[in-house]
């Protein structure tokens, strides 16, 4: 199918079935071709007769319309031609052009004809044609407004994308100060956790009371900030991109048995229970043992800091669908719906409180989320306010 390039059509007067009576223009002299005047119909191509029908039938009920697309045959081609037309009694005034703004030029010359046939369309025809080139000033506007909106938004995307580029440089600038800060201040910490229970262990006897109280003070809060800068190291580590694993084949019931020793003697504290349940046979896993207890160490931890006295901690060992799964369920005060979304972000707090007045920044979560999809694992949490919390996060058995 081709479209003439110079804007060629005819103009022609037909009867209500689209027999044409009389030619007033033809500059495709598709006429040329006829002994007689042929009807609208016969000069389509096949597949456009029916639309032709639609056409008239159109023109009858709505006395005039433009804008219809039909196919006719011109020189041996089928060619795209743009229809308007008009009805005045028992006739209709036809305007095709091959250009979709031709219709126009030929209606112009129309109002120049001093024809009595033709004067009856005019009135219809005008209207027709104000409505088309008012629709038309309204798509050249709108394109217009669409051009300078997709300009706008091309500039807020380039915008973005410098600002993106900028944000992960100061986030990339804050992570090392941070890793650097944090490595600077784990060894005299260290230090004073040491220093401060050699002189408990040694020197308790000669000491007062008061001064012991503050030695031991001194300890505890040495310890929290030692583990607040090592959640800041693996948290500059992690945002860095550089968290690296060190796999190998081993038993994850292990790794819990572990953890769930080395904490029994925190929850003793509290007469907590922890206990450990295992489903069926569970498999050697691909993983760094050290950020799995990481992990396991942590949760099971966050569980005996929002557990009350005298309760018990419930850790469910189990596989499906090619993952192993790991359940960590306590009877604490349980987390608010609205506020779930938050703790695995850094600095996550949620309004549930300790209930022995331990102290966290909220870095643990995000954390154990990151190391968990380093291992192509999942993490999600369920809970109730006081029904008690479950984290249970996976890792696929390869």
């Amino acid at each position: 199918m081709s479209r003439i390039e110079d804007s060629r059509g005819f103009v022609v007067i037909a009867n209500e079935d689209g027999q044409i009576t009389h030619i007033l223009r033809d500059d495709i002299h598709i006429f040329d071709e006829y002994d007689s005047l042929p009807t609208l119909l016969e000069l389509m191509d096949s597949e456009s007769v029916s639309k032709a029908e639609s056409f008239l039938s159109a023109i009858r009920t709505e006395k005039a319309i433009y804008g219809w697309e039909m196919n006719l045959v011109i020189d041996g081609k089928v060619t795209l031609v743009y229809f308007v037309g008009a009805a005045h009694q028992n006739e209709i005034l036809l305007i095709a052009s091959t250009d979709p703004y031709g219709t126009h030029s030929y209606f112009d010359e129309l109002i120049r004809i001093n024809n009595d046939q033709v004067n009856a369309f005019r009135t219809a025809l005008k209207d027709v044609f104000l409505m088309s080139t008012s629709e038309s000033e309204q798509v050249e506007e709108m394109y217009t407004r669409f051009m300078q909106l997709n300009n706008e938004l091309a500039a807020m995307q380039r915008d973005l994308a410098r600002k993106n580029r900028e944000l992960i440089k100061l986030n990339e600038q804050k992570s090392r100060f941070i890793g650097m800060m944090a490595h600077d201040l784990r060894s005299p910490l260290t230090s004073i956790v040491l220093l401060s229970d050699f002189v408990l262990l040694g020197s308790k006897e000669r000491l007062a009371l008061d001064e012991i109280e503050a030695l031991e003070q001194i300890t505890k809060m040495s310890k929290y900030m030692a583990n607040i800068i090592g959640d800041l190291l693996d948290l500059s580590v992690i945002e860095s991109g550089h968290l690296t694993l060190k796999k190998e084949r081993k038993s994850i019931a292990e790794s819990i048995q572990r953890c769930v020793k080395l904490n029994q003697l925190i929850a003793d504290k509290k007469e907590i229970t922890i206990i450990f349940r295992q489903e069926g046979d569970i498999p050697e896993l691909m993983m760094d043992v050290s950020k799995i207890d990481q992990v396991i160490n942590n949760l099971i931890s966050n569980a005996i800091k929002y557990s009350p006295e005298n309760t018990t901690i419930i850790i469910t060992l189990w596989s499906q669908n090619g993952k192993v799964i790991v359940d960590v369920a306590d009877e604490g005060q349980g987390i608010p719906k609205d506020e779930l979304g938050q703790i695995f972000t850094p600095y996550g707090k949620t309004t549930a409180k300790t209930t022995g007045g331990e102290k966290s920044i909220g870095l643990g979560l995000i954390i154990v989320k990151k190391i968990v999809e380093a291992h192509k694992g999942t993490i999600m949490v369920r809970s109730e306010p006081q029904n008690g919390a479950t984290f249970s996060f996976t890792i696929p058995i390869e």
